[in-house]
């Protein structure tokens, strides 16, 4: 167990330096320099100069990487080109946002996606599970803009339910944050629920034609009783392995969801900074979401023998 851990710990500090190297080299690639963004297309060559030198941009990659790498093990980020704010500080202020909105649409997702499927089960080919099946692949066939557009129709414009635009913190008020964040949650949970509902799906349609499920009911016991007591833990080694893949989608979502609804988290944080070629800013930012992304699949790999009992005797014997 503990030599699995260390593995699994060795390949998250493993893509955490390609990840945030490959930001550092995606920057060196973007056309233009930031000197000009920041002081304008009538900067001295002086002022230039001073510019890169005060953010490192004169430096070679591999030299600027290591002085972020750093800076970072320490807790600091960098400054904000544009903002000359420390990138920590601006995390923190757009957090909040992003987390509340991912983690509830993530919670609805699963939620509501294993609650469709345990109906599907009940029914398989019936007309409901070929209802849903139908809606699922057309959702899960639409990007998340593309969702909010017609959320934003109907819920805003149509039914008058939630305003379109703009964000209330929580702190502030309860009813308010709640009104302002329906319409994200709403699209992202539309979009994010196909994924679960299909894998377990699958999966339930065929644990239920195991010998093992044929024989519970010949045993006259509910379908009920069989589907919840039998068929769903098995069932559900797919959907706990693929939660941390709905973790990285509700956050790529999140960043196109905020944008569209102008929400002061991290997607209109990382447009901003990208549009500015804040460098900077969006390295930390990656740095945050991959440290998110990494953490969210380590704690569903170490959770897997939980659900399933021949991982985890390999892993004992490991």
């Amino acid at each position: 167990m503990l030599r699995s851990v260390l593995t699994r710990l060795l390949q998250f500090l493993v893509v955490l330096v390609l990840v945030t190297f490959g930001t550092t080299a995606l920057g060196s690639l973007l056309p233009g320099n930031p000197a000009y963004t920041v002081l304008g297309q009538y900067a001295t060559q002086g002022a230039v100069h001073n510019f890169d030198h005060k953010y490192g941009f004169d430096q070679g990659l591999f030299p600027r990487y290591w002085h972020w790498l750093v800076n970072a093990l320490q807790g600091n980020l960098g400054t904000s080109i544009q903002a000359q704010i420390p990138v920590t500080h601006m995390i923190r202020q757009a957090m909040p946002v992003t987390l509340e909105i991912s983690l509830v649409s993530l919670v609805l997702s699963v939620v509501i996606g294993v609650g469709l499927a345990l109906l599907c089960a009940f029914r398989p080919g019936g007309i409901f599970d070929r209802i849903v099946a139908g809606f699922s692949s057309v959702f899960y066939a639409i990007p998340a803009f593309v969702s909010a557009v017609f959320v934003v129709l109907i819920f805003s414009r149509k039914l008058g339910l939630f305003p379109p635009l703009g964000w209330v913190p929580l702190s502030q008020s309860i009813g308010g944050n709640i009104s302002h964040a329906a319409l994200p949650i709403i699209t992202l949970t539309i979009t994010g629920v196909t994924v679960p509902l299909r894998i377990l799906r699958g999966d339930l349609a065929a644990v239920l034609n195991e010998t093992y499920i044929v024989s519970a009911r010949a045993k006259g016991l509910p379908e009920w009783y069989v589907l919840l007591r039998h068929a769903f833990r098995p069932a559900s080694t797919s959907l706990l392995t693929i939660i941390g893949v709905v973790v990285g989608f509700a956050l790529a979502g999140s960043i196109i969801v905020e944008t569209f609804f102008t929400l002061p988290g991290f997607g209109l944080l990382f447009n901003n900074a990208l549009s500015g070629k804040d460098i900077i800013v969006d390295q930390g930012l990656v740095v945050i979401i991959a440290v998110v992304y990494m953490v969210s699949n380590l704690i569903v790999d170490l959770c897997q023998p939980l659900v399933d009992p021949r991982l985890r005797a390999s892993t004992v014997r490991a």
